[in-house]
């Protein structure tokens, strides 16, 4: 990987280019992590995942974790349980 983990501050949505018609998406972690990635996928289709993931990572950590944690419940959410929040 072409990255350094020192940069990520956050949980991430990653898109590496492997080659000249094909990328990964990626899920990473606050500690620069991957948590779950796709296989080499069509540019065009890694781009679409990519662009959704970055919208429901968005919608989880200003919605569902505010909602969760009023719930008193946020803690038990593991990075697994929100990969599947992303799927």
């Amino acid at each position: 990987m072409l990255w350094d983990k020192s940069q990520v501050k956050n949980r991430a949505i990653m898109l590496e280019k492997e080659d000249e018609t094909s990328s990964i998406v990626s899920f990473v972690n606050d500690k620069g992590n991957v948590i779950q990635s796709t296989v080499a996928i069509q540019n065009q289709r890694a781009l679409f995942i990519a662009f959704k993931k970055v919208y429901l990572l968005y919608q989880f950590e200003n919605e569902v974790k505010n909602l969760l944690e009023t719930e008193g419940i946020a803690n038990i959410f593991s990075e697994g349980d929100i990969n599947t929040f992303l799927s």
